[in-house]
């Protein structure tokens, strides 16, 4: 994914986050921070110049374990 793909994937996941209820949505508004911030380091490492990879091969190598 390009930097700013992986960008509007976390800025997706704030956006639908706030719609939780922290009452009760607790823990998925913490995964919802973990996705988000994972999607911002890798836009952010990739508009400073580091690579990763395109194809995402650790989630064939998952999908293949299972």
């Amino acid at each position: 994914m390009q930097a700013d793909v992986h960008f509007a994937k976390g800025e997706r996941f704030e956006q639908a986050q706030a719609k939780l209820a922290p009452a009760t949505d607790w823990e998925l508004a913490i995964e919802g921070c973990y996705c988000a911030a994972f999607q911002f380091i890798l836009a952010g490492t990739s508009w400073r110049g580091v690579r990763h990879s395109d194809n995402h091969p650790h989630v064939t190598t998952l999908m293949q374990k299972r």
